[in-house]
């Protein structure tokens, strides 16, 4: 019996095929901006266009192993953007390669991705 696939692996290949997604992530790390378990709208993006601010899914590099998150943009420089949290976390920086969508509003006809 094959593992389910995580909600962000799902949502990183639909946001390739061009299509927006609905998804729930749960945690704390955007505290005061998402909470745990709220329904975020992923759509693609071009990474020319994103901002200090906005809000992305995003693949990092931890200390063990690569992962994505639903974190913020905190600083663009040069082509890179520094990934975070918003209880103060950062989580480094990333090429516009290792971003796959923006969180958008209003709704759009959308896959929705719940764990």
């Amino acid at each position: 019996m094959s593992a389910r696939p995580h909600w962000s692996d799902l949502a990183k290949t639909a946001l390739a095929a061009g299509q927006t997604v609905r998804v729930a992530p749960t945690g704390n790390s955007m505290t005061g901006l998402i909470a745990s378990g709220d329904t975020v709208i992923l759509a693609p993006c071009d990474n020319k266009s994103l901002m200090v601010g906005d809000i992305v899914l995003a693949q990092i590099q931890g200390r063990r192993y690569s992962h994505i998150v639903l974190h913020m943009v905190k600083e663009i420089n040069n082509g890179k953007f520094l990934i975070g949290a918003n209880n103060g976390r950062i989580d480094g920086w990333v090429g516009a390669g290792n971003i796959f969508g923006r969180a958008a509003f209003p709704p759009t006809h959308s896959q929705e991705f719940v764990p």
